[in-house]
């Protein structure tokens, strides 16, 4: 083993439609829609104005705001029907079955056009496991941080609320963060892993039971992403800087025996696991979706039977509130926060956060979000 850095490489197996954006979104003039079969073609708007540029009788829809209406229209303009099937494709994905889409959420990909899981995100859910192990062993300290901050009404910013939490867990500024210690790789997939998936906000009404989520006042609102498709498989490095984490460089990083950690990460990430599976069946059973209910009940089976190689992590879009602040407030503690912070709201009946995005695909029961299987290669697997 190589004294300085060590190098864990793993298959990583998508379990539910995971989604990482760019911040951009296709429109309708980014793609349409074919047939019945849920067929969504991305277009190479530059290859086609290359292309069509020069014809007055094919640009017409876009110089003419009336026929404005996207590629779908286009395709269907008695002039452009002779050469619908000419558009330059950049890439195809299957979609829903039956469905009518204006935006579609863009999966990041690199230069090159391959969709990856960034390592970014990858680390940031590690580090929202390792934060609730950290403060599980300073439950004391935290819990004098967390009573001053309630105190302190200057103190208050709703948007910055665990900035000195996170200072004290993990480090009082970026030179000395405990994370320094961690690298982790970006995961490439192929176009053929990803998807065009339908979501919808699913939440709990006074009563405890189960409600749609309207959209201004259009019925059951539906927002459509790309994802990475369950099934989808993948290779990831995890670095751990052993230099970083010797007791000499810990004392000068005033790491203390936080970087001891990192050497459990498959336990820490189960850990969050079992208790995101379980907070996610009492939701759903509330809300009576009990597909969903067995399918967490199954990961969890999986997650409880975990090796010391294999590990359970959820990421990316849709991972709600708890997914990224770590899960740190027990139910009183939490309704206090709700009371002295308005952005977090107080509804009597209502927990918090009160709802879920879910996938809806015709083919396919519900499915919740993000969640990925790690399983550890020996060393001549993970050799390239």
């Amino acid at each position: 083993m190589n004294k300085i850095k060590e190098t864990r490489v793993y298959n990583v197996q998508v379990l539910t439609f995971v989604h990482v954006g760019d911040g951009e979104k296709l429109g309708v003039w980014d793609f349409y829609q074919e047939g019945e079969k849920g067929k969504v073609r991305v277009v190479d708007v530059d290859a086609f104005l290359e292309r069509f540029g020069n014809d007055v009788r094919r640009m017409a829809a876009f110089a003419d705001p009336a026929l404005r209406r996207g590629w779908s229209d286009w395709r269907n303009e008695p002039n452009n029907r002779s050469v619908r099937d000419e558009i330059p494709i950049l890439r195809s994905m299957t979609g829903p079955m039956s469905w009518t889409a204006n935006e579609i959420r863009k999966q990041i990909r690199t230069g090159l056009g391959v969709p990856i899981i960034p390592g970014s995100s990858i680390k940031g859910a590690i580090r929202t496991a390792v934060l609730k192990r950290l403060a599980g062993n300073a439950a004391a300290s935290v819990n004098r941080k967390l009573e001053d901050l309630l105190a302190d009404k200057s103190r208050r910013n709703p948007r910055r609320a665990d900035d000195e939490l996170d200072r004290f867990l993990f480090g009082k500024d970026p030179h000395h963060d405990l994370m320094r210690a961690l690298q982790v790789s970006d995961v490439a997939f192929s176009d053929k892993d990803v998807s065009v998936m339908r979501v919808k906000i699913r939440g709990l009404g006074h009563s405890g039971g189960y409600y749609k989520s309207r959209g201004r006042g259009q019925g059951d609102m539906d927002i459509f992403a790309e994802a990475i498709n369950p099934g989808a498989r993948g290779k990831l490095r995890i670095t751990l800087d052993r230099h970083l984490m010797s007791p000499p460089q810990a004392k000068v990083l005033e790491f203390g025996d936080k970087a001891a950690c990192l050497d459990d990460l498959h336990g820490i990430l189960n850990e969050r696991a079992r208790e995101a599976l379980e907070d996610d069946k009492q939701f759903f059973r509330e809300a009576h979706m009990q597909e969903i209910v067995r399918q967490a009940e199954v990961l969890l089976g999986h997650v409880q039977r975990a090796g010391k190689d294999v590990a359970a992590l959820r990421l990316g879009w849709g991972v709600g509130w708890k997914g990224t602040t770590g899960d740190l407030l027990d139910a009183e503690m939490l309704q206090r926060f709700r009371s002295a912070f308005p952005i977090m709201g107080v509804k009597e009946g209502f927990p918090y956060p009160k709802t879920r995005k879910v996938v809806h695909m015709e083919d396919q029961l519900p499915l919740t979000l993000g969640w990925i299987w790690l399983s550890r290669l020996r060393k001549e697997e993970g050799t390239p």
